[in-house]
């Protein structure tokens, strides 16, 4: 097999196990989707973005089928609008916490950053022609991680106490034993807005 052919064979691996992952997902959720509908829509995305990218690995390296722009355009959405939709998963069940309004305002921006994205590449492939608006796609890992510093992601159960180190550091202990170190600003933070000490 020569190189090409053997990255040609581990793109189509890699795709097809993304792919088999999330249809297990689907199938999983399917029963439980009235009580799940995040973890759904996850399973969704994921088929829709792994497929989306086989079909154009399959066009686009290996000409076994057309190009397609509306293929593109439903992959490249699928991969924006997942990381939302994960944020909304991690962060529900502080919905009705002490924190409600934030969340629900972190929520609400990070659909509002991927919906933009995805609106962007509908955009693209009308009225340019490709499937992709590169500039806002390039922009949601940062957008993220802008949107997730400033939003303290946290699953809040996990957090068993918070103890005073010499220098001004401190010790988070989690529930299942694990500490770790954070700043004094980090620890402030942990204990005024998140633990309420």
């Amino acid at each position: 097999m020569s190189p090409l052919d053997a990255g040609s064979a581990a793109h189509l691996v890699g795709y097809l196990v993304a792919i088999t992952i999330y249809a297990m997902l689907f199938a999983m959720v399917w029963p439980t989707r009235r009580e799940s509908p995040l973890s759904l829509a996850t399973a969704v995305m994921g088929c829709v973005w792994n497929l989306g990218s086989l079909w154009r690995y399959a066009a686009s390296e290996l000409a076994l089928v057309p190009v397609s722009i509306s293929v593109g355009v439903a992959t490249f959405a699928a991969i924006d609008l997942l990381p939302a939709v994960v944020v909304h998963s991690v962060l529900r069940n502080q919905l009705r916490g002490p924190r409600a309004h934030r969340i629900k305002l972190l929520t609400a921006a990070a659909y509002t950053l991927s919906a933009s994205a995805a609106v962007s590449h509908v955009y693209a492939a009308t009225t340019l022609g490709v499937p992709l608006f590169s500039e806002m796609h390039h922009l949601i890992g940062p957008g993220f991680g802008i949107l997730l510093s400033r939003g303290t992601l946290a699953n809040l159960d996990l957090f068993k106490s918070v103890s005073l180190l010499p220098g001004g550091t401190q010790t988070v202990t989690l529930t299942n034993g694990q500490e770790l170190k954070v700043s004094r600003t980090q620890a402030r933070v942990l204990r005024d807005q998140l633990l309420r000490l």
